[in-house]
C-alpha cells in the first residue's frame, strides 16, 4: 500500500502538524519514502523537528528506504509531497548524485570535450532578415535579431552592376535600432560576388547599401559559432588587357601579357581576400615599368599602396610586395614607358590566409 502526504514546516498539511506519518510504538513493516514534489523534505526517527530543515534531507526525485517499527516525522520549510510505500526499492538520491557528479568534475569534462570537438562540428547557418533581398543605393535591411547567434555571415551576388558600392553594419542595443552600439564598414568587390562574415557586437543590427549605381542580391545568415577572424572575399572585375589565369576561392590571382612600347593603362582588378598578402611581379627581357598597386580610382583615387616610376628591369628581375589588405578592392596598373622594348610580365597575388573565417 503507498500512502501519499503533503508537508509543510510543521509536518503533514492535512493533519493537525506536529503528528508523525509512522507513529512511536506503533509496529510496521519496513517501508520505503519517495520525495515526489519540488522541494527538499527532512525525516527524523524521533520527535517532530522545531526546525523544519533539521534532520536528514531528501531531495526532489529521491527515495531511502525506513527500517521496521521505526517512527517517522517529516517536516519541508516550504512544501512537497510524498510517498510513504509499503514496497521495497533501491534507494535513489538524485541530489547526492549530482552534488557527487559536479564534485568529480564531469560538467566541466563535458564543456572541455564540446569546445574541442565543436557543437556540432559543422555550423548550420540560419538565414536571417529577408532572404535574396535586392538591394541598391540607399537600401536598409531590416533589423537583424542577432540575439541567439554570434557571427554574422553575408553574401552579395552583384549581377545588376553596383558600382563602388559600400556596406554599412550597424549594431544596436534595441530592436527599435535606436540605441547605436558600433559601426562597421565593408566594400563591395567590383566583380560579381562578395562575402564577409564577423563577429556580433550587438544583439540587434541592420545594413545599408551606399552605392554609386546598380543594384545587386544580398543574403543575410546567422552562425551559432565565435569567429576566430573576421573575413572578407570579393571577386575582382577581371582586366582590360592581358590574360587573367587564376582567381575566385583558389586564394591566389594571376595576371599576365606582353605591353607594347610607350603604352599606358593597362588594369587589372583582381579577386581579394583581406588581410596579409603578397603580390609578385615576373619580368621577360630588358625594358622598363611604371606600376601602381591601390585601390580602385573609383572607390579612392588617390589610396596607393606601392609604386614605381620607369624603373629598370631585366629577364632575371622580379618585384615582391607585402601588403596588408583592408576589405577593400584591389587593382594594380602596369604602364610600358620604353619607346623600344615591349614589357613582358606576370602578376601574382597570393593571400596568406584562403580559407580563414
Amino acid at each position: 500500500m503507498s500512502t501519499p502526504y503533503t508537508i509543510g514546516p510543521h509536518g503533514p498539511i492535512a493533519g493537525s502538524g506536529n503528528t508523525a506519518i509512522l507513529q512511536p510504538g506503533r509496529p510496521h513493516g519496513p517501508v520505503t519514502i519517495f520525495n515526489t514534489g519540488q522541494a527538499t523534505v527532512y525525516l527524523d526517527n524521533e520527535n517532530q523537528q522545531v526546525n523544519p530543515t533539521d534532520g536528514l534531507p531528501l531531495t526532489a526525485g529521491s527515495s531511502i528506504p525506513w527500517d521496521k517499527d521505526l517512527p517517522l516525522f517529516a517536516a519541508c520549510p516550504t512544501s512537497t509531497t510524498i510517498v510513504v510505500s509499503d514496497n521495497g526499492a533501491i534507494p535513489f538520491d538524485a541530489g547526492a548524485i549530482a552534488n557527487q557528479l559536479n564534485l568529480q568534475g564531469l560538467p566541466g569534462l563535458i564543456a572541455q570535450q564540446i569546445s574541442i570537438s565543436g557543437a556540432p562540428p559543422i555550423d548550420a547557418f540560419q538565414a536571417i532578415g529577408t532572404p535574396m533581398q535586392v538591394v541598391s543605393n540607399g537600401s536598409l535591411s531590416p533589423v537583424l535579431d542577432m540575439r541567439t547567434f554570434q557571427s554574422l555571415f553575408v553574401a552579395l551576388t552583384n549581377t545588376g552592376g553596383m558600382i563602388a558600392g559600400q556596406f554599412l553594419i550597424f549594431w544596436y542595443a534595441d530592436a527599435g535600432a535606436t540605441n547605436i552600439i558600433e559601426l562597421d564598414a565593408v566594400y563591395i568587390g567590383t566583380g560579381f560576388n562578395t562575402q564577409f562574415s564577423m563577429a556580433a557586437k550587438g544583439p540587434y543590427c541592420q545594413i545599408n547599401i551606399n552605392a554609386t549605381s546598380g543594384s545587386a542580391t544580398m543574403s543575410t545568415y546567422g552562425s551559432y559559432k565565435a569567429l576566430v577572424n573576421n573575413y572578407y572575399g570579393c571577386q575582382g572585375a577581371g582586366a582590360n588587357n592581358g590574360t587573367v589565369e587564376l582567381g575566385g576561392p583558389f586564394g591566389v590571382s594571376t595576371w599576365s601579357g606582353v605591353i607594347p612600347i610607350s603604352t599606358t593603362n593597362w588594369v587589372w582588378q583582381s579577386d581579394v581576400i583581406a588581410g596579409h598578402c603578397q603580390l609578385s611581379l615576373r619580368f621577360v627581357g630588358t625594358g622598363t615599368v611604371t606600376m601602381l598597386a591601390r585601390v580602385p580610382t573609383n572607390i579612392a583615387s588617390v589610396t596607393t599602396y606601392k609604386s614605381e616610376a620607369s624603373l629598370a628591369i631585366t629577364a632575371t628581375t622580379t618585384l615582391y610586395y607585402d601588403f596588408l589588405l583592408p576589405p577593400l578592392p584591389f587593382e594594380l596598373s602596369i604602364q610600358n614607358p620604353s619607346a623600344t622594348n615591349t614589357l613582358t610580365f606576370r602578376a601574382t597575388l597570393v593571400s596568406a590566409r584562403p580559407y580563414s573565417t
